[in-house]
């Protein structure tokens, strides 16, 4: 069996990327970089909003206690310095280069999609077999009622995470070659962003008591959303 992590992607978003790319593989000399970079910065909050920020949307919705309201505060606290350096720094670090560096990044990116249905265009990237094995496992059995198995889980979903990082956004960084400032001010966001968000991914998984069960096992069920096996 095969695992996948399946992100939907706007149908205008997709068609955007891949017009600019088609462009760009045709030697356009009209500057892309700017376009590029609005796409890029529209994906990545669209998979920023997808795996959490509906679950915050859902929760604003709810009656909580001091400490529902203090955790929810948190967690729209870390959506919007995350959303923030993505819309800063996204468009800023694309702005750098000509088409010609461009073009591998685009295609490098646009090589992700899955477009078999029209309806609903997905971004994907594959994982290893084991840590798919291992990341169904432990969702099932939250999902069947072992809130003790959510730590687990949710450190299965970090390093899920951290390879979607790697693949949308490490390995084009290495593409595009930047100069050492830009590169360790990248660097830096980028660890400043999965830092934050990790270590409070890991926190739910600590503050969860047995009583939880039926909130774990709904965060189960999103994140399982994502999680295809083929």
């Amino acid at each position: 069996m095969t695992y996948k992590i399946n992100l939907a992607i706007n149908t205008e978003t997709y068609q955007a990327l891949k017009n600019v790319t088609e462009r760009l593989n045709q030697g356009d000399k009209e500057s892309l970089s700017k376009q590029l970079g609005s796409i890029f910065t529209e994906m990545s909050c669209q998979v920023l909003e997808q795996v959490f920020g509906r679950l915050i949307e859902e929760k604003r919705g709810k009656t909580l206690d001091a400490a529902g309201q203090k955790s929810l505060k948190e967690a729209e606290q870390i959506f919007e310095q995350i959303e923030s350096a993505l819309r800063k720094y996204m468009p800023w670090s694309i702005s750098f280069f000509g088409n010609d560096r461009l073009k591998p990044v685009a295609n490098h990116i646009l090589q992700k999609f899955d477009h078999s249905n029209p309806e609903q265009i997905y971004m994907y990237y594959v994982l290893d077999r084991q840590l798919g094995e291992e990341a169904s496992q432990n969702i099932e059995q939250v999902l069947a009622g072992n809130i003790q198995a959510l730590p687990a889980t949710l450190k299965n979903l970090v390093k899920i995470i951290d390879l979607g990082i790697s693949e949308f956004i490490r390995d084009p960084k290495t593409l595009l070659k930047f100069n050492f400032v830009v590169d360790k001010t990248l660097n830096g966001v980028i660890n400043m962003i999965t830092s934050t968000g990790y270590k409070r991914l890991e926190k739910v998984g600590d503050e969860y008591k047995a009583s939880d069960a039926e909130k774990a096992q709904h965060y189960a069920k999103h994140f399982n959303h994502f999680l295809v096996r083929a």
